[in-house]
């Protein structure tokens, strides 16, 4: 199977670059996803425990409501085993795989975190722990030295290495966009518009710069079976950072 090529090459930054986020907007999507990682460790911890998938998505829209999120941008998703076409009424048998995907909407910004979870609990299965070490290896390499695309090629790299892949995925996340300029018109419509657009996604033909914040979201699959786990990164100047965690290696762990 042919491999995607590198991204065109683009000019080094300049060493020293320095930061263009301002405060607020950093600030504002730190608060988004601190009570973004709340959320998610209560909805998988009643995944994990075997409840009904629909009954944790029904208690995730309650806390997020009140916890002052005023909706979605982007619609919850629960995956179990890799796929969708499951009724989330019915308890996921114990083992089974149960992927969650959030995104709860704020003033300013949005949060936005993905994670896996065991039903039962028990040691997690290789495909788990890989997914992990892949979302946290592909936030690791993102850098203001790195094209977008690089992230998609060294993600895909990595899957290949394993003799896993990435599914039929031709992005791994996106740009994300605060209440600010042409994505703050009509909020958050225009910013939904905005990271559908390839030059906002990290997929291997885009060749722009890493700035802003970046939802990074591989999947690993194998065997008909995938797991997943995403986090909210932000690149600007000397600053690079796993939003919300209080150290890098903390991403794709299950918040405590």
């Amino acid at each position: 199977m042919s491999q995607p090529q590198p991204p065109p090459a683009v000019p080094p930054a300049a060493p020293g670059a320095p930061a263009s986020i301002a405060p607020d907007i950093i600030s504002a999507f730190a608060h988004a996803q601190a009570r973004t990682l709340r959320l998610a460790a209560q909805t998988l911890a009643e995944l994990g425990s075997g409840a009904p998938p629909a009954a944790a998505l029904a208690s995730l829209e309650s806390a997020a409501r009140a916890d002052g999120f005023s909706g979605w941008f982007s619609a919850p998703r629960i995956l179990v085993n890799g796929r969708s076409d499951v009724d989330l009424r019915q308890a996921p048998r114990p083992g089974a795989l149960v992927e969650l995907s959030l995104a709860p909407l704020d003033t300013d910004a949005f949060g936005a975190f993905a994670a896996t979870v065991r039903v039962g609990g028990g040691e997690d299965p290789p495909l788990l722990r890989e997914a992990r070490e892949l979302c946290r290896s592909t936030c690791g390499f993102a850098s203001r030295w790195k094209s977008t695309g690089e992230l998609f090629v060294y993600a895909t790299s990595w899957a290949n290495n394993r003799r896993k892949s990435l599914g039929d995925a031709t992005d791994i996340g996106h740009l994300c966009f605060p209440r600010r300029g042409r994505a703050g018109w009509v909020w958050p419509y225009a910013a939904r518009a905005a990271v559908g657009l390839r030059r906002h996604q990290i997929q291997w033909l885009n060749p722009r710069r890493m700035r802003g914040h970046f939802f990074v979201y591989p999947r690993l699959h194998s065997e008909g079976v995938s797991a997943g786990f995403g986090e909210l990164i932000v690149v600007d100047g000397d600053l690079k950072a796993v939003v919300g965690r209080a150290s890098p290696g903390a991403a794709a762990t299950l918040p405590a």
